[in-house]
């Protein structure tokens, strides 16, 4: 019975209608905080130049350097699909080895590339060229005393789309992404 009067006396009508949409009497109104002592065009120049370090090229570096020091043994390189390490393609190292130097290779690296290119630049339609690659893995490679020389663990990803016309017209657009 208790709970049957405190349900009834819950569910009374609301005072006021309110139309939605329509703010209210009673409606906060926001206070724009005090910026005088902060220098915005310094923070966002700040951000500016830190956003725009942060791309793929710098992880391709760290790939192509320590891959270079490789040896025939360390580390197992693969080309294509490999089922087992759920690799549709590209070209792979797989391991957790260490060089006759040294240098340790730990985890999976994964890298495909490609470009496209069609048209002609001497027409007003023009020629396309479109190229991009892709790093996937988890992986470190280090040198001896636990030196990192190089570690990935997720994905990084640049294209470049190029249009070159009749006239000398180039336009191109560079997207980097590094998740």
């Amino acid at each position: 019975m208790r709970w049957c009067l405190f349900l009834l006396l819950s569910c009374a009508a609301p005072d006021e209608t309110v139309e939605k949409g329509v703010p209210s009497d009673t409606t906060p109104t926001l206070q724009v905080p005090d910026l005088s002592g902060i220098d915005l065009e310094s923070g966002f120049q700040e951000a500016m130049s830190i956003v725009l370090e942060i791309h793929a090229r710098r992880a391709w570096q760290g790939h192509r350097v320590t891959l270079a020091e490789a040896d025939a043994a360390c580390p197992n390189m693969y080309l294509g699909p490999l089922d087992d390490l759920q690799v549709d393609e590209g070209t792979t190292w797989s391991d957790y080895c260490e060089t006759s130097e040294g240098q340790s290779y730990e985890g999976l690296l994964n890298w495909v590339t490609s470009v496209y290119s069609d048209g002609d630049a001497e027409t007003a339609i023009g020629r396309t060229t479109d190229a991009s690659r892709e790093l996937t893995g988890q992986a470190l490679v280090r040198e001896p005393f636990v030196y990192t020389r190089f570690g990935l663990d997720g994905q990084v990803q640049d294209s470049l789309s190029l249009l070159e016309a009749k006239g000398g017209y180039t336009s191109w657009t560079w997207t980097s992404l590094v998740d």
